[in-house]
């Protein structure tokens, strides 16, 4: 999960690692690339706290890895296909790759995190 935001309005240091963060609604933000060394993914804690946010995903710990994760049941194979296109589309505009899963035939996965930190 990005810890910064594009359009962040706090800042602080702890242990000389700058976080930003932002208090306003996630879904008007923006991520931006994870370009500096002094950035780190937000704590478990702090995710956890954001997640009221985004209703419908769970925060999973994959090996100490923060991922979001949502799962849906579609009506036919072809209409997973045709979710997938859709969300491939926000993803590029975004410049955000999630791994998508079309498990059995009616079974859509999506998991996202940032890979970059």
């Amino acid at each position: 999960m990005c810890s910064h935001l594009a359009v962040s309005t706090n800042t602080t240091t702890r242990n000389r690692i700058r976080t930003l963060w932002s208090d306003a609604v996630l879904s008007t933000k923006k991520c931006v690339p994870c370009n500096t060394k002094d950035l780190r993914t937000l704590t478990e804690e702090a995710a956890n706290q954001l997640m009221p946010q985004v209703s419908g995903w769970d925060l999973v710990n994959d090996g100490g890895t923060l991922k979001l994760h949502r799962s849906w049941k579609v009506k036919t194979f072809t209409k997973g296909l045709e979710f997938f296109q859709e969300v491939a589309n926000v993803a590029e505009a975004e410049g955000h790759h999630p791994d998508l899963h079309l498990v059995g035939w009616n079974n859509v996965k999506i998991d996202i995190w940032t890979h970059s930190v």
